[in-house]
């Protein structure tokens, strides 16, 4: 194996089979016998070792961190739709995987801390704006005044009630 990429495929492809890790260092071999564990929170085989590649972190101006930011934001977005459209495979995590998540952030640093911040921000916004019919998110009451639009009138209150009902009941399934 000559790069990361091969390596942590390799990795996650065995959880809980005996690996040996040859390292070549200065000229010399070292060989390691690893077992990757099992990743929490994956239902399917995802061996992990705890190891990551070095990250440089680059300090930006107000302006370029803006940029990254709404990039990053973006990206996520678009991971979304592909995951909604089936044009990618869902890797959804709970709230103990959140946490988790955010623990190991805090444990990097303030920088890191914040990134997850703002990608769950992100997220959460996107989702409260999709258009759907769950009149619990705004995307959902966005929805229903279009539609009143379209119709030219408004619906009644105990319409609108039933509506959340129906909104909330679909959100609790």
């Amino acid at each position: 194996i000559e790069n990361w990429d091969a390596m942590t495929a390799i990795i996650r492809q065995n959880p809980e089979k005996k690996l040996t890790l040859t390292i070549s260092r200065n000229g010399q071999n070292l060989s390691i016998d690893i077992i990757p564990r099992q990743a929490f929170g994956q239902t399917e085989p995802y061996g992990e070792i705890g190891v990551q590649r070095e990250i440089s972190l680059k300090r930006l101006g107000f302006v370029d961190s803006i940029k990254t930011a709404g990039r990053q934001v973006w990206y996520l977005n678009v991971a979304t739709v592909r995951v909604l459209t089936g044009k990618e495979k869902a890797d959804f995590m709970g709230p103990v995987g959140l946490v988790s998540e955010v623990g190991q952030a805090t444990q990097k640093g303030a920088g890191w801390f914040l990134q997850i911040i703002a990608a769950v921000s992100g997220s959460l916004a996107f989702f409260n704006l999709i258009p759907i019919p769950l009149p619990l998110l705004d995307g959902g009451w966005i929805m229903i005044l279009i539609i009143e639009k379209i119709l030219r009138r408004e619906f009644s209150q105990n319409q609108k009630a039933i509506a959340q009902m129906i909104g909330l009941a679909a959100v609790l399934v």
